[in-house]
């Protein structure tokens, strides 16, 4: 009797439990471009400016795309330690995706000159303690977040 309790309690967190994971994980809406390889995003792309996080005072969302048709903003995760982008078109204001990032925060490069997207780094800015135990920040590779096509 014992035996058939205990296996009904596993049973029942582990089901409770997958329930509770599966909620906290949220769906990129908007596709994307994986681009290795590349050494220096900033340069190649985004003539060495960044919008995310700013190197200036100026906060820079909503950051619109070259053609002003679309703009991006940045949002912070409620429950958990993430950062997500959102895209909207410009004229309704209207959702037309988002982005989650892979690791705890992301980079935000630039808009693609042609109009096409915008280009990010999932980023981890690890962990730094009084002395150097920490883990260390690490990058994902550059990704292009495409506007989607029926817009």
């Amino acid at each position: 009797m014992n035996k058939i309790l205990l296996v009904l309690e596993v049973l029942i967190l582990v089901i409770f439990g997958g329930f509770l994971f599966k909620r906290n994980i949220q769906k990129s809406t908007l596709q994307w471009v994986l681009i290795p390889g590349v050494d220096r995003p900033l340069d190649l792309f985004c003539n060495g400016q960044q919008l995310y996080p700013p190197n200036s005072w100026d906060w820079p969302f909503p950051a619109f795309s070259p053609d002003r048709r679309f703009y991006v903003n940045v949002s912070n995760g409620n429950k958990t330690k993430s950062k997500w982008i959102k895209m909207f078109k410009a004229n309704t204001k209207k959702e037309i995706g988002r982005y989650y990032s892979e690791y705890s925060s992301l980079i935000v490069l630039c808009w693609a000159k042609d109009n096409s997207g915008i280009y990010l780094l999932d980023y981890d800015p690890g962990f730094r303690a009084m002395i150097d135990i920490g883990l260390p920040s690490k990058y994902g590779e550059v990704k292009k977040l495409l506007v989607p096509s029926s817009t």
